[in-house]
């Protein structure tokens, strides 16, 4: 049976000498099989066995106590700058912020900070006179700009009055 492509040069022939013969197809210690195991970073769960690879190496933790205790300081530099290399390629391709849901204030005020934005721009584009002479058509802007916002989250803007200015 071939062996799943390693996460860099070298640690394939580490994992065989200090760790297949626990964690392999016949003997799954951990529930973990070694030999099959590829170093697929895209998935999460791969990408999180492979940290949990490195940090029990890094630690000592793995081989265990009465096993031989390799060198494993190649096997760990390697791996962390295989993984730091694949967390690298995902911060640059989408950012330091992982994708996740707003919580209702996060929300809220994200909804309240576009509707600035947007009221600032149409009446960046008003004058005074104009402002005041046509409320309704310059809320009418607005509401278009944000409906056309938040229209991507499935919203429909009920209302966007501008108050009386004196």
């Amino acid at each position: 049976m071939a062996t799943a492509a390693p996460p860099f040069a070298g640690a394939e022939a580490f994992l065989k000498q200090n760790c297949t013969g626990c964690h392999n197809a016949a003997v799954t210690k951990g529930n973990l099989n070694l030999v099959s195991l590829a170093y697929n970073p895209a998935d999460s769960d791969n990408f999180a066995t492979w940290i949990k690879i490195h940090d029990r190496v890094s630690t000592g933790e793995m081989p265990p106590t009465g096993l031989p205790r390799p060198k494993a300081a190649p096997f760990v530099q390697g791996l962390a700058a295989a993984l730091a290399k694949h967390e690298s390629a995902v911060t640059t391709e989408r950012g330091r912020a992982g994708l996740r849901r707003l919580n209702a204030y996060e929300y809220e005020n994200a909804i309240r900070d576009r509707a600035k934005v947007v009221l600032r721009d149409v009446v960046g584009e008003t004058t005074l006179d104009e402002l005041l002479q046509q409320r309704e058509e310059v809320a009418a802007k607005v509401r278009a700009a944000v409906e056309q916002f938040v229209a991507q989250w499935g919203l429909h803007v009920e209302l966007i009055a501008l108050q009386d200015i004196q």
